[in-house]
């Protein structure tokens, strides 16, 4: 997963608001298709058997956890960077 989906899912999302939401089947897709963990959901293999509304809240929670787990590698990836300065600091003393 990336930052770029999770924008495209906003852009989509609004877009949706200014269409009706009439490609919502499509964004769906492709919002299955770039979440990996989402692949092989229910949802995924049957988009038929939920509600236009229920994709489209789908659409947003993928975004809202793209957006979290981009937080999250973020903090870890300063917490790495800071652990490796500590560690070359003290083996420089």
């Amino acid at each position: 997963m990336n930052r770029a989906f999770g924008t495209v899912v906003a852009m989509g999302i609004a877009l949706a608001g200014c269409a009706g939401g009439s490609d919502v089947d499509q964004r769906f897709a492709e919002a299955c298709e770039n979440t990996p963990m989402l692949a092989n959901s229910e949802p995924c293999r049957n988009p038929d058997s939920i509600s236009d509304e229920r994709k489209e809240q789908m659409i947003a929670r993928m975004g809202e956890l793209e957006q979290g787990l981009s937080e999250m590698q973020s903090s870890l990836d300063a917490a790495v960077e800071e652990a490796r300065r500590e560690a070359e600091a003290a083996q420089s003393q």
